[in-house]
């Protein structure tokens, strides 16, 4: 973690009783106000009205006495419409852009003020100014002592799955104060948030109508994902907010119901030691034991964990009074075959029947709006499932797993289906999806290996990461024209797929969406993404994205600047590539895996040899790294088991881990006589001593 420690300020802020927000504002409030006015304009004016990362103390200063207030106060407006989420036992944070931790500073007074009792686990600051995050990391600790502090010094372009750890079994609560205006690509932070969620979420973004506002398109790219309040406050009344503010509160998942001391105390037993609340409106427990059940006729609730792991229960019998199954309320019901959701149901919650590796067919009431996360996970005997057109969204990993379905039909009404959401339905060999949804997401039909036909609706314009991966019996697939992005390895492992073709629509390509499709013929009517010779090739950038071929030799034309990550991947024929002099730079797993490539080379205008280029190349036997490379990235060579011999020009820096291991012919390392010292502290010990000469 970074903090600030042994400075004025830290010592200042250590020795303050009572700590509030307002006591921290009146130190930075002190330090402005001694300064002289000149001094005040001439920092007002290095702020940019909120723009530019901050990088001095007295920068810091004036931007907490200047807005500090003003945030406190639409914060606070903010966190008063969320009151569901104040009352969760335990909570986590993320503050993203969070500068000095203004706003988990709030959230800790609000809190306070208002008798909430709710414990932070974790809080995770996200601030790519240093100096910025080690105040916020200090700030989070005076405020809350108890909670674990993680500090990600990266702006959000810069974020991925490692530095964006959500614990999905607590709520947590997101804050974007003032950052959404921000120059960034907001749908990949979009897209890396959704892919880490689960369970309740609460955010609040808040920003200036004054400015380009990009907090109504954050919630749009989220859309698919249950709402909760969302508000905009405009020519407010509050004195402390002095411009015109957008505020948008809304939650992702269910609030966990939290119920009263009344409810769970003085609880009822039945005759098959099944427990109720006193009022029996609340069925709270089951014994492991029981086999068959009928619910009591006044029940309305069957709360979360109910049901959970009785794997005796074969048959259930839900009264027409429940309204809400319960997280997890069924999960892992091994023995239960059959159940009847009566009409009455209009929440079934987070992975209610997940695990029941007995159940074979659902009828979901058109009582229900949404199909949530995990609902049908691993029911790997259920065969027939019908959706009724009141469902809205299909929630992540719905499905996935259900080995044994073979067909589903997606209603219209259906505008969103989260990643995963069939993933491993091995049997399911035909799904019409609705005219309406806009993306298909990261694995939603990944591993469905018996899946022949699908057809894309003209309303999608996205493909993400693995969305039909591993789907090897897909003969053909057309591509609408609406599509503008096919995210990287989309159609992996395809082995089956014989032609498509790119329309001119799309714009952005990600790592080879081709690999591991053998028998595909590949065409495009795009201006950008063009085919040669079986290259897929960005024209735009001058980069090969994938090679759709068989050929022995391949020869890379003039125009190629660079060789784009994972193209050649797992291209077991290819035994010779010639690389013209206009390419820079070799990208990660560009050849990884090429098993029966003996000859390559490099030419002198390649400056970066990226993560695993060349790795498990097991026939390549001789390679020439020329003088303009600078870069050899972790495992470029390794288990290059033929290998024999590599000379690393003198121009070479850097050296990544284990960039050679695994080469068990190489007897020789040969670098120039001037450079030992510097290249014996780039190379694993155990080859510099085996190998060098020296």
């Amino acid at each position: 973690m970074m903090i600030e420690q042994n400075t004025n300020y830290a010592y200042a802020l250590k020795h303050l009783n009572n700590t509030s927000f307002e006591k921290v504002w009146g130190l930075s409030s002190k330090f402005y106000n001694e300064l002289p006015n000149e001094l005040q304009d001439e920092l007002l004016k290095t702020l940019n009205c909120e723009v530019d990362i901050l990088d001095s103390e007295p920068q810091m200063a004036t931007y907490m006495f200047s807005y500090g207030k003003m945030n406190n106060a639409i914060l606070d407006h903010a966190f008063c419409k969320m009151p569901d989420f104040m009352q969760q036992g335990e909570i986590c944070i993320v503050d993203y852009g969070c500068g000095q931790a203004l706003g988990t500073m709030c959230f800790a007074d609000f809190l306070h003020k208002n008798g909430y009792k709710a414990k932070v686990k974790t809080i995770t600051l996200i601030e790519p100014s240093e100096i910025c995050l080690k105040r916020a990391a200090l700030h989070a600790s005076l405020f809350f002592p108890n909670a674990e502090i993680r500090t990600v010094n990266k702006t959000f372009d810069e974020l991925n799955k490692e530095d964006l750890i959500i614990d999905k079994n607590t709520p947590t609560l997101h804050i974007f104060s003032n950052v959404l205006h921000l120059d960034f690509d907001l749908e990949k932070l979009s897209d890396l948030i959704k892919t880490q969620i689960k369970n309740y979420n609460h955010f609040v973004c808040i920003g200036h109508f004054l400015k380009e506002n990009k907090t109504s398109d954050f919630k749009s790219l989220m859309d698919g994902y249950r709402w909760g309040n969302d508000e905009i406050i405009y020519k407010t009344q509050n004195p402390e907010i002095k411009q015109d503010t957008i505020i948008y509160s809304f939650y992702v998942g269910r609030p966990p119901k939290v119920f009263s001391k009344e409810e769970l105390e003085n609880c009822i037993e039945d005759d098959f030691g099944v427990v109720y609340s006193s009022d029996g409106k609340l069925l709270l427990k089951c014994k492991y034991d029981i086999e068959e059940y009928t619910i009591k006729d006044n029940t309305v609730i069957i709360v979360e964990d109910a049901f959970k792991e009785c794997s005796a229960l074969k048959q259930i019998t839900i009264p027409d009074t429940v309204t809400e199954i319960g997280n997890y309320a069924f999960e892992k019901c091994t023995s239960l075959q059959n159940i009847i959701i009566p009409d009455s149901v209009t929440r079934i919650e987070l992975g209610a029947f997940s695990g029941c590796q007995s159940l074979t067919q659902i009828i979901i009431p058109d009582s229900v709006s949404r199909i949530e996360e995990e609902l049908f996970c691993n029911c790997i005997s259920l065969k027939y499932v019908i959706i009724p057109d009141s469902v809205s969204s299909i929630g992540p990993l719905a499905f996935g797993g259900c080995s044994s379905l073979k067909q589903i039909n997606i209603p219209n009404s259906v505008l969103s289906i989260g990643y995963s959401a069939f993933i491993d339905c091995s049997s399911l060999q035909r799904i019409i999806l609705s005219d309406s949804i806009s993306v298909i997401e990261e694995c939603t039909f990944s591993g469905c290996s018996s899946l022949e036909k699908i057809t894309i609706p003209d309303s999608v314009s996205r493909i993400m990461h693995r969305a039909f991966g591993g789907c090897s019996s897909l003969k053909q697939i057309i591509i609408p024209n609406s599509i503008y992005s096919i995210e990287e390895a989309v159609f992996s492992g395809c082995s089956s797929l014989q032609q498509i073709t790119i329309p001119n629509s799309v714009e952005e390509m990600g790592h080879n969406p081709f690999c591991y499709c053998d028998k595909l013929k590949l065409y495009s009517n795009s201006s950008r993404f063009i085919v040669k010779e079986g290259l897929l090739i960005d024209n735009f950038e001058g980069k090969v994205v994938s090679y759709m071929g068989n050929d022995t030799i391949i020869v890379i034309p003039d125009s190629v600047l660079s060789i784009g990550s994972y193209a050649f991947i797992h291209c077991g024929f290819l035994e010779q590539v010639v690389i013209p002099d206009s390419v820079e730079h070799i990208g990660e797993n560009a050849f990884s895996n090429c098993v029966s490539l003996q000859q390559v080379t490099i030419p002198d205008s390649v400056t970066t040899i990226d993560i695993q280029a060349f790795t498990r190349c097991s026939s390549l036997k001789q390679i020439t790294i020329p003088n303009s490379v600078e870069e050899i990235w972790t495992r470029a060579f390794y288990g290059c088991e033929a290998l024999r011999e590599i000379t690393i020009p003198d121009s070479v820096n850097f050296i990544g881990s284990f960039a050679f291991s695994g080469c068990e012919s190489l007897k020789q390392i040969n670098i120039p006589k001037g450079s030992i010292e510097r290249f014996q502290e780039m190379l694993d010990k155990e080859l510099w001593d085996r190998l060098v000469e020296k």
